[in-house]
């Protein structure tokens, strides 16, 4: 009906009834005498004009960068993150949730385009959202909606042009209504002349926003002598970790004591706070906002106060699983120093309770204002980090590690359920469909990629369990620590309450894996099929079962899986599945 007669509620409604008062007369006696189909409609009417015509909620969505699910406070990792926590008693956390894309900008846009990554345009960092191929942004439909749409920090839809110095490179377009912008942490000083440490700066040209507050501020250079620029040689460009030939050395053991009031997450934090009182200054707190925080933690470079990282220092971490960083070194072509990875786990942790405590701030300032209860807030992770794990750093990669994030969703103003655990696999991709059915939008042809995506019905108590069935993810090129490069595609879906089973296509061989799997050589087809539930040691986090004559399952299940991926996939991997 609504194809054929339009999309408002009022005209779908009006067929309704009509068409139920024709079943009405034209059934006759064929229909049981108990159906009433005008009194069905009219109810349905009743709760659809009651679903969309009360006061918008207002909505924050808030990102954290290179955030992995199990070191933020709920695991076996002691990262101590009591805001996060106050979030997931308040609402719903999604212990298997999945980012479409492991890397920044195709997971942004995937979530801001709501499109899979096999059908996205944007394919690396490399390419802005308003490119080739882009459609309008779901915020773009929230503002057709009423909304004030207000962006925070890193966005990541301008990653090749930076955003500019006031933010304004393509922000109107993105459907942005008040923003302040930044761009990756790696990219913060890009435009420093650099030397030693002590040595002072040349020159003095802020990229983006925060870039721009520092130069205000008179921070710009005590923040850039911590920072360092991508490839040069300040402080954390000298520590010990490569984790591709062109950001050497960006896990850093330099504390920076401006961190804490001067630092990205702190710019991010108090440049929401003054979105948000200009918007009520403008239009009072009657009109809704949606507003899109992003922090730059836990992103390389790692760096924080002495305060935090003595914290953070105190406690014990799990070990990295698989990790054979000497072996990979004696037989790498590449220069690498030594690689440290329990100090990278340390300042990992303390980069993220930085970031809690302007959560925590944050909370404070919604509560301060009114608002909190009246906000459904959404924090996920654009994708997770290896810190060590199989012999790797950095994301990019299909492992549990690389794909796996945080998801939580609360809302006390709204009938959300409050202190949930949801352990169903779900897609980030499903916090845009949620989105858009809590503001009543129908999503578009080109958001087709949402269907059954929307989680609201589970929050709101009237489903058991989400409707997604399968979970993908991909990404086109990736490098591990040793310089191999490779792609891949995967297609998760749990089967029974104790198996969730993810198909990794490398269409050129996975890279990234550790021992999981052998290593090809490159340009050679892979597969392999992952249990993700906990196993032991090296099958820690996910181990392959393909062809295993221990189990019940493989190829049968991979042959489903593989029929959600691309065509270009589907001819790599599919005769390997029978081999």
């Amino acid at each position: 009906l609504k194809l054929a007669f339009g999309q408002t509620n009022r005209t779908y409604n009006m067929w309704c009834v009509i068409f139920a008062l024709i079943a009405v007369l034209s059934a006759e006696q064929e229909c049981a005498p108990d159906v009433n189909f005008l009194q069905l409609a009219a109810r349905a009417e009743e709760h659809d004009t009651k679903k969309c015509k009360t006061r918008k909620p207002n909505i924050a969505v808030i990102v954290l960068d290179q955030a992995r699910w199990d070191w933020v406070g709920f695991d076996e990792a002691p990262v101590d993150m009591p805001a996060l926590k106050r979030l997931a008693q308040d609402g719903t956390r999604f212990d298997h949730a999945y980012s479409p894309a492991p890397l920044c900008s195709p997971s942004r846009s995937s979530f801001a385009s709501g499109r899979e990554y096999k059908n996205l345009w944007v394919r690396d960092n490399t390419v802005d959202y308003i490119s080739d191929g882009w459609t309008p942004t779901f915020l773009t439909l929230l503002q057709q909606q009423g909304y004030s749409t207000l962006v925070a920090g890193k966005d990541g839809l301008s990653s090749a042009s930076g955003g500019g110095q006031d933010g304004s490179i393509d922000a109107i377009e993105l459907g942005m209504d008040a923003w302040r912008r930044s761009v990756d942490k790696l990219s913060t000083f890009s435009n420093k002349s650099t030397g030693p440490l002590d040595s002072g700066l040349v020159s003095s040209a802020p990229n983006d926003q925060y870039g721009v507050f520092l130069m205000e501020k008179g921070m710009w250079d005590a923040q850039a002598k911590f920072h360092g620029t991508y490839g040069s040689g300040l402080s954390c460009n000298s520590s010990q970790v490569c984790q591709t030939d062109q950001a050497c050395g960006f896990r850093c053991v330099v504390s920076n004591d401006h961190e804490t009031d001067w630092g990205l997450d702190a710019w991010v934090e108090l440049a929401t706070e003054e979105l948000l009182q200009s918007h009520w200054t403008t239009h009072g707190k009657e009109k809704p906002w949606f507003l899109y925080m992003a922090f730059g933690g836990a992103h390389v470079p790692l760096i924080t106060s002495s305060e935090a990282l003595a914290v953070a220092s105190r406690k014990d971490y799990p070990e990295a699983i698989d990790a054979h960083f000497d072996s990979v070194k004696a037989g790498s072509s590449r220069s690498v120093g030594e690689v440290n990875v329990t100090q990278s786990r340390i300042e990992y942790a303390a980069v993220l309770e930085t970031v809690d405590a302007k959560l925590a701030r944050f909370w404070n300032f919604l509560e301060d204002n009114g608002v909190y209860n009246d906000t459904v807030i959404f924090l996920f992770a654009d994708h997770g980090e290896m810190i060590g794990d199989h012999t790797q750093f950095d994301k990019g990669f299909p492992w549990e590690e690389s794909l796996r994030v945080p998801l939580i969703i609360a809302g006390l103003a709204d009938g959300l359920a409050q202190n949930r655990l949801e352990q169903a696999p779900v897609s980030t991709l499903s916090v845009t469909a949620t989105i858009l059915e809590l503001t009543c939008i129908e999503p578009p042809s080109y958001m087709a990629d949402l269907r059954n995506l929307s989680l609201l019905p589970l929050l709101q108590g009237r489903r058991d369990r989400p409707q997604q069935q399968v979970i993908l993810s991909g990404l086109d090129l990736a490098f591990d620590f040793d310089g191999r490069k490779g792609g891949f595609e995967s297609a998760l879906k749990q089967y029974n309450d104790t198996t969730i089973l993810k198909l990794v296509c490398c269409p050129t061989g996975c890279v990234g894996q550790g021992s999981m799997l052998p290593v090809v050589d490159e340009g050679t087809a892979q597969v392999a099929l992952m249990s993700v539930q906990p196993g032991v040691g090296a099958a820690r986090f996910e181990h392959n079962v393909l062809h295993d004559p221990w189990i019940a399952r493989g190829v049968a299940e991979a042959s489903e899986l593989l029929t959600y991926l691309s065509a270009d996939s589907q001819e790599a991997c599919g005769p390997l599945l029978t081999t």
